[in-house]
Formats: structure tokens, sequence, C-alpha cells
């Protein structure tokens, strides 16, 4: 009895311990196998996030570059041979991603005998054609007509365009029209290209505005594989992804397919089982919702019991010890998964500042690239050309300091217009509400106040002792919503009439800047006295409100003292 009682206490002991570590084992395999997969997910969200805003970025930049376009282009004569020009060239250079641009200006019924002489001109029949290329007869037509008078690159291959009669296409004359009502960058939905492209793409119509109003709309023609495969072969690809477009509620169109190895496929796979796990990511591309589904690859349910069964075999092969190592192994894992999920939070966190940082730095750029291109067409000779882009550029660095003082936050209009008009504030009356401006709003506003103290020293009423300036600026209804104007009026002003030669100066007034806060602006040049108005949408240029009057003085250093900013003595 004394010998098999032992044994017996050895079994039961031996079994209790190999149930203990058992039970152990699998409640760590199930803690272990959820933590991987959380942290599995967490990481492909990251990284699928974060691909995902480039990617917008990038189109974006497209998106620019076709408003950029139709805000410095000049609609010539409607009979005036290869109106693209030049500048054709030199976006297709600058962009390789578009694939054709041309020219589709709105055309008068009256005027379409001008059409077929430009289509003569450019070695093409003097026709207009349809869906079908079919020819039109246009003797007795009465409604407006969008027809395709340009295109650039001007090879044989691509004037089959030519003559194309825009309105017959329901999805094309939509986004044209759409563009010319809206004012912006309009994409029509993915259509089937016209041979030689013979592949799905989106077209941009941007609208092209002269003292006239709306005259046409530049083109720009995107395929989407093209246009995919530009911009991942400059970068990793985490995970296969595809692209679709869904701005139709309910309707989702594939347009391409992107592997990890940046291979581009144009048909869509779907065999997707309805178990299987994607992410889904949405972007805006002129006025289209592009939705990107990333493919994570092999299954996180998968991926969770491999572990599961690795920390399972293990505690099996160390029950002896681990009936105590394996609450201090739970404990340091749910640890370890906390740091974990702070460190991806941390890294998350960064990777977006430095992504809108990259994104700031790109419109500031995208602002000095333009000021220095345009200050240099309007410009008569070397020397001022220098002396104009150093003082505009000045003027943006006083404004993008203003800015970088308070965090990016935005910037007092007061402070702005002080600092712009320092050398004649004391001869400039100011009136109106002091506002807290948005950043990029006080960008366009600098160089607005700039320009107009610059002209008024040269040619204006400050060009001459005695003379004055009214600056003022309000808030107010309107039919359309509330708007931000300001006004600036010149007194004992000698010019009378407009001048003939329009610089940088006048463009950056009557378009660049009411262009780039969406509202509108007109000159006025009346006997003795000239004034400028600038209507914008406040959403656009006031951050914040305020009730303070503005008195605006000669400049004095300022320092700040509990988050106020007063003048130093």
């Amino acid at each position: 009895m004394h010998s098999i009682q032992p044994h017996a206490w050895h079994r039961l002991t031996l079994a209790a311990a190999a149930a203990l570590g058992i039970a152990l084992s699998a409640v760590l395999a199930v803690q272990f196998s959820n933590t991987q997969i959380e942290e599995k997910r967490h990481q492909l969200i990251v990284e699928a996030t974060g691909f995902a805003d480039d990617l917008e970025q990038y189109l974006q930049g497209r998106e620019m570059i076709a408003k950029t376009v139709g805000i410095v282009f000049e609609a010539p004569n409607l009979s005036a041979p290869h109106p693209l020009g030049s500048v054709g060239k030199k976006v297709l250079a600058l962009t390789p991603e578009i694939t054709v641009m041309a020219w589709i200006p709105q055309v008068d019924p009256s005027r379409i005998h001008e059409v077929l002489n430009a289509l003569s001109a450019a070695g093409r029949r003097p026709r207009l054609y349809g869906p079908n290329f079919e020819s039109l007869d246009v003797t007795d037509i009465q409604r407006v007509l969008y027809p395709v008078v340009d295109i650039e690159p001007n090879s044989d291959d691509r004037k089959v365009g030519l003559g194309m009669e825009v309105g017959l296409f329901p999805s094309r004359k939509a986004a044209f029209e759409q563009a010319r009502d809206e004012k912006r960058v309009i994409a029509t939905a993915p259509v089937d290209l016209l041979q030689p492209l013979n592949s799905t793409g989106y077209i941009l119509f941007s609208p092209v505005f002269n003292e006239r109003g709306f005259v046409g709309c530049v083109t720009f023609v995107f395929r989407v594989d093209q246009l995919l495969n530009g911009f991942a072969h400059a970068r990793r690809i985490p995970m296969n992804f595809s692209v679709y477009d869904a701005t139709e509620s309910g309707q989702s169109r594939f347009l391409v397919g992107v592997t990890r190895q940046a291979e581009i496929e144009t048909v869509n796979p779907s065999v997707r089982s309805d178990g299987a796990e994607t992410i889904r990511q949405s972007l805006d591309f002129a006025g289209r919702k592009i939705v990107v589904l990333f493919e994570p690859g092999p299954d996180l349910v998968q991926v969770g019991l491999r572990q599961a069964l690795v920390v399972g075999s293990l505690g099996l092969l160390l029950t002896g010890t681990i009936l105590w190592s394996m609450y201090y192994f739970m404990r340091s894992s749910r640890r370890l998964a906390s740091e974990i999920t702070t460190a991806n939070f941390m890294k998350g966190s960064l990777e977006l500042l430095n992504r809108e940082l990259v994104h700031r730095v790109g419109n500031l750029l995208a602002v000095a690239q333009a000021i220095i291109r345009l200050s240099y067409d309007g410009s008569l000779s070397t020397v001022e050309f220098r002396e104009s882009i150093l003082a505009r550029l000045h003027a943006l660095h006083q404004s993008v300091g203003l800015i970088n003082r308070e965090d990016w936050k935005g910037v007092w209009l007061h402070e702005l217009l002080q600092t712009e008009i320092a050398p004649v504030a004391d001869r400039v009356d100011v009136a109106g509400r002091d506002a807290l401006l948005k950043p990029k709003a006080a960008q366009s506003l600098s160089l607005l106040f700039y320009e107009l103290m610059t002209n008024s020293s040269k040619h204006g009423a400050l060009s001459k002792r005695g003379g004055r300036v009214t600056a003022g600026w309000e808030i107010k209804d309107s039919d359309s919503g509330r708007l931000f104007c300001f006004q600036w009026q010149e007194h004992d002003h000698e010019i009378i009439k407009p001048p003939t030669r329009q610089g940088f100066g006048t463009k950056l007034l009557t378009r660049l800047v009411p262009g780039d806060l969406s509202g509108r602006a007109t000159l006025n040049y009346e006997s003795g006295w000239f004034r400028y108005d600038l209507e914008a949408p406040v959403e656009r240029v006031v951050e914040q409100e305020s009730n303070a009057a503005v008195i605006v003085k000669p400049v004095v250093p300022l320092h700040v003292v509990g988050g106020i900013r007063v003048p130093s003595n």
C-alpha cells in the first residue's frame, strides 16, 4: 500500500500539472493570437491609410496642374491656328501622365464657320462629328456648340479628335457644363477613350474665363492605367489593391488593379470570397469619388492561428516551469501589446505630420513658382524681373513668417496689412473689424496688399505728396451666402483709364487671388480716383471673426506676453 500510494500521487500530480500547463498554454495561445491579429490589422490599416493619402495628393497634384493651366491660359480667337501652342508641350513635358490636351471653346452657332476654318488650317476636314464619327449638318443648328479645335500632341494619330462635338457625348457634356457652372476642374465619369488610346480613362475639364466671362475649357485626358502606373513605380506598395469609381450611389466601376510588384491589371479578377477581409479607403479626384480596396493577403485569422500553435507548443514543452512563468508572460504580453499599439499610433501621427508638412511646403513652392514664372512673363527687362521677383517673394516670406509664428493656425488681418504696407502706413486710412485669416488666404492676401501698395507708390495716389488711400473691408450677407468684401480706393489718382499692358500685377489682382479664394474682383478707373474691389466667400478667407476695430500704424517690433501680441518698447 505504501509503495503504491506515492506512485499514484505522482501520476495525479503529473496529470494535474499537465492539465494546468495545457490550460495555461491554451489561454496564452488565445491571448497571443488575438494580440497578433489586432497588431497586424492595425499595421495594415496604417499602411493603407498612408498609401491612400499619398495617392490622393498625387491625384490632386494633377488636378492642380489642370486648374493652373485653366487660370493662366489666354483664350485666342476661334480662327487662330494651334491655340495651345507651346503651352501644351510644356505641360505634357511636366506631366507625362497626361495623354492628350485639347482646347474646347464654347461657340455660338453664328460663329461655327470660324471653327471650320480653324480645322482646315490644322490639316483636317472642315466638319464636326458625333459619337459614331458621323458628320454633323451645322447649317441650321441653333444650340451652343462645344467643338474640339486643337489637340496636343499635334500628331496625326491624335488629330482624330479634332472636330468632335462634345455636346453629343453625354458624360463629356455634363462634365464640361459642370466645370463652367461651378468654376472648378471637373472629371468625367470613366469613359472609353477613342483610338488609338483604346482604354478607360478620365477627362478633366478646366474652365477658362476672361473679361467677357466663360469662353471654354482646356481638357486633359488621363488613361487610368498610365495614371496609376506613374504613381506605383515611384513608391513601395504595401499590398495588392484595386481602384473603383464609386461616384454614382450604389454603383462601383472597376478601373484598374495594382499588385505589390507594381504590375497594372486592367481586368477585374473578382475572385475574392465574401469572407475575405479588405481595407477600404476613399479619395476625391476632380469631383469623382475614388474607392481603393486593399487586399491584406493571408487571412488575419490564419496568422493568429499560426502564432497560437507556436505558443501552445512551447507551453507544452515547458509544462514543468510554465506554472509560474505563464502568468508573468501573459502580463508582459498585454503590456507589450499596449506599447506596440502606442508606438504604432505615434508612428502614424508622425507620418501624418510629415505628410502635412510636405503638403504645405508643396503649396508654398507652387505659389513661389507661379510668382517667378508670371513675373518673368510680365517683365520687360532683366532688372525689372529681378526687382519684382525679389520684392514679391519678400512679401510672401513675410506672410509665411506670420503664419508660421502661430503654428499655421492663421494670422490676423490687421497684422498682415500692417506688415505689407509698412512703408506707407501713415498715408493709408483703414476701416474694418479685425479677423483671423486662414493660412492659405493669408498668403494670397499678402501678395494682394503688396501689389496694391507697390502699384500705388509707383503710378497711383501714393506716388505723389499728399495722395491718400482708403482700405476697408467688411463681412456682409448676400443671396449666395456671407461674403468677405475688401476695397482699396485711391484719391487724387491721375490715371483715368486701364493700362494697355496687363502684367503679372494685373493678373494677380483680377484672376489669381480671386481664383485662389473662389471669389471675384474688379478694377475701376474714374477721373481723379481708382478703386479695387474683391469679394470672396467667408469660409475661404476667415477662420475667426472679431469685433475689434482696426487702426494700422507704422510697424514696430512685436513680442508675446501671456499669449497676446504687444509692441516692444
